[in-house]
């Protein structure tokens, strides 16, 4: 729920400042599986999602591990401690706590997770572009 609440959130931010191009990325496959077919308890939330991607023109909406999204999951942590009220926030510059965190992604820092062999192809299929390197015949790595 909070996933989808974020990316309404977020959608509401993309028109009302008109961000484009636009690329969303989640570590929720559950989510994105709600955007394919929005058949679960949260329906009315996903279909107001999708259709402010629609408006947006279709923007790309994929799957990536946390740890590929380490700036944006270190502002939600942030954001967390800060109001106990839902708020939206513009940020026109990086806060001077994530420099570091900005610093390592603009040098191309990598980091690895081992997964499930199984995991790959859903994670493919919801877009996830990261390297794939065999470790043995059950697990993969993703470069991230």
């Amino acid at each position: 729920m909070a996933e989808s609440e974020a990316l309404f959130s977020g959608l509401q931010l993309d028109i009302t400042y008109n961000l484009k191009p636009l690329e969303v990325e989640f570590d929720s496959t559950d989510l994105l599986l709600y955007l394919e077919e929005p058949i679960s308890l949260y329906s009315p939330l996903i279909s107001s999602c999708i259709s402010m991607l629609r408006k947006l023109g279709n923007q790309v909406v994929r799957h990536n591990f946390w740890q590929g999204n380490k700036v944006a999951d270190f502002l939600c942590k942030i954001a967390c401690q800060l109001t106990t009220t839902p708020q939206s926030c513009v940020l026109l510059s990086p806060v001077a706590a994530a420099e570091d965190l900005l610093k390592t992604d603009k040098e191309g820092v990598l980091s690895s997770k081992l997964i499930l062999r199984s995991t790959c192809n859903k994670l493919a299929r919801f877009g996830n572009l990261f390297v794939i390197t065999s470790t043995n015949s059950d697990h993969v790595r993703f470069i991230v």
